[in-house]
């Protein structure tokens, strides 16, 4: 039986395998939390999934997610995999020019009503941020793909523009969240030397850098407990769970941060902003 977080998760990649074969190339690219499970191995599992969309093609994006909701498809692919479906109103929580956002209800295997949502920001790609288009990760994929349908392609954001995103979105929230440095721990796999401290330094201004330096350490432990580690899995939570793991991570995240900051900015985006 799948556990209420992998519950999530089903219904996040049956729509992604839905959506890529319905809409026009170029509509949309996968980011935060589900693009860490899906192509950097990420123990973390999201509760919620996001996408980048806009430009000519928005319009095709939002009515095809609405589409996919509501579909008896969709319905039979989470049974198969022992759910009880998903709950719907049909209507947007919000839609506007810069954001659509579904909010609905994953039924567990005993019936349970479990919140999950699916927002797309209509801003368009930042002009920093290339996109590819990957393999998502087998293992994960065939948990919920009992029709064997085969290996799942997604646009996806790659390892520099989600961690320049990650790092954006630790300066930028209204309260700072433990994910964010966990999850750049995990993009770089603690290791500086997967870390491209050229670009970032190139497309994050130098005050968010050194808020998100200093929100690092405004995380406590109590704070990864119910951010991170209630979403990692028994064997992962015993493993990255510890007060050690957390303030290693800390540290890791501090001394990158640190590292970019090192570097001059370049001059021409540093008068013109990123």
């Amino acid at each position: 039986m799948l556990t209420d977080a992998q519950a999530r998760e089903a219904l996040h990649v049956l729509v992604l395998r839905r959506l890529k074969d319905e809409v026009p190339p170029g509509s949309f690219a996968l980011k935060g939390g589900v693009n860490l499970r899906l192509f950097f191995e990420s123990p973390r599992y999201s509760e919620d999934m996001d996408l980048d969309g806009g430009g000519e093609h928005s319009l095709a994006l939002r009515q095809t997610l609405s589409e996919i909701l509501r579909s008896s498809w969709l319905d039979a692919g989470l049974r198969a995999v022992g759910l009880q479906g998903v709950e719907y109103s049909g209507k947007p929580a919000k839609n506007t020019d810069t954001t659509f956002r579904m909010k609905m209800m994953v039924l567990n295997g005993g019936g349970i009503r479990l919140h999950t949502k699916i927002e797309v920001s209509m801003r368009g790609r930042p002009s920093s941020d290339p996109v590819t288009e990957d393999e998502a990760d087998g293992g994960i994929v065939r948990t919920y793909d009992v029709a064997d349908a085969g290996p799942l392609t997604v646009p996806h954001y790659p390892v520099s523009p989600a961690t320049r995103q990650k790092i954006g979105a630790l300066a930028g929230r209204a309260t700072p969240e433990a994910r964010d440095v966990f999850d750049l721990y995990v993009l770089s796999r603690g290791d500086l030397a997967n870390v491209d401290a050229p670009y970032l330094r190139r497309w994050l201004p130098t005050d968010h850098l050194v808020l998100a330096r200093e929100r690092v350490w405004a995380l406590d432990y109590p704070s990864f407990l119910d951010q991170v580690a209630e979403f990692l899995g028994e064997s992962d939570r015993a493993r990255y769970g510890t007060r050690d793991a957390w303030e290693t991570r800390q540290l890791f995240v501090s001394e990158m941060l640190d590292a970019i900051l090192a570097l001059p900015r370049p001059e021409p985006l540093d008068r013109s902003g990123p």
